[in-house]
């Protein structure tokens, strides 16, 4: 990265992922948080809950830290790549109060958390007070200054499946592996064609072995690397497997009647369904379509002699 490059917009791309998953759950993410009236702007992203409690599906998508703290709001301070020090600390409770303050919220409002994908020094936790706290990765400071502030430390989070999607940003290969693997097993059916596409590009991403992000990675250019290997994929899948739990009429509803019809000679395409069952799909007049009158009187006539013949043997 050249020393001109400005900082890649992590909380952007995290802030990406979790609007995605979460607004289906009335679940509010933004990440443009004003803290003033004319504010600075932090790595922030803030999670606003509909509703007084967290419900079942909301806590199936959040990792612990956040809906073990019953606040309605919940502000978060990003840090992916970069080290955390004291002074991340200091500004990320000054945020909290200039929030508050800002939004005339009760400290019983907000719940504020640092999330790292690095873990710091024992040291440094020490130092500032940081014990662990109510799950494995979620850490609180006992030092007033700070004790608002609260630490996820996205390598030491559980295997748990409500983990994983917050875990695929961690810093370790190995723990974000492990993510991806559970949100392949399980996670994938709670989420949408968008998260899972934005899953796989930054999965793509990462095996691609780029653990310094370009600055020219974008949450768009994200979702455009899922999307290209999601195609390839498909590409390389059989027709069946392409094809698996669609209906006909879905399949058929791809394509003008004229180009399902090319397919077949034109006694297969009289033959095989029901009067109602044609219909159904396509107009009469689609349905004949790319049929000429002499080959439909020609099949009528054959299948009338077939009658005779059957009717006559009786």
């Amino acid at each position: 990265m050249s020393q001109s490059s400005s900082p890649v917009l992590w909380h952007r791309l995290v802030g990406t992922l979790f609007r995605e998953l979460l607004t289906p759950v009335n679940i509010t993410v933004q990440t443009e948080v004003p803290l003033l009236n004319k504010p600075p702007q932090g790595d922030l992203l803030l999670i606003r809950r509909e509703g007084k409690v967290w419900t079942a599906e909301q806590k199936a998508l959040l990792p612990d830290g956040i809906w073990q703290n019953n606040a309605r709001e919940t502000l978060l301070e990003i840090k992916i790549t970069e080290s955390l020090g004291e002074e991340t600390v200091q500004k990320t409770a000054g945020y909290d109060l200039f929030y508050r303050e800002n939004q005339r919220l009760k400290p019983t409002d907000l719940a504020t958390l640092i999330v790292s994908a690095r873990r710091p020094r024992q040291t440094f936790l020490d130092r500032m007070g940081y014990q662990l706290a109510e799950a494995p990765g979620v850490y609180r400071s006992t030092y007033p200054i700070v004790q608002r502030v609260g630490l996820i430390l996205l390598n030491e989070l559980s295997d748990e499946t409500h983990n994983a999607f917050a875990k695929c940003f961690a810093s370790r290969k190995s723990v974000k592996e492990q993510a991806f693997q559970t949100l392949e097993g399980v996670g994938f059916a709670m989420a949408s064609v968008a998260v899972m596409t934005f899953l796989v590009g930054l999965r793509q991403h990462w095996l691609e072995g780029e653990e310094t992000m370009s600055t020219e990675l974008t949450a768009e250019k994200v979702m455009s690397l899922g999307e290209k290997v999601i195609h390839l994929i498909l590409e390389k899948l059989p027709p069946e497997e392409r094809l698996a739990g669609l209906r006909p009429e879905e399949v058929l509803r791809q394509y003008k009647p004229e180009e399902v019809l090319r397919q077949y000679k034109p006694e297969e395409v009289l033959r095989q369904y029901k009067p109602e069952e044609v219909l159904r799909q396509y107009g009469t007049e689609d349905r004949l379509a790319g049929l000429s009158l002499e080959e439909i009187e020609s099949y009528l006539k054959q299948l009338k002699k077939q009658q005779g013949i059957t009717n006559g043997g009786q």
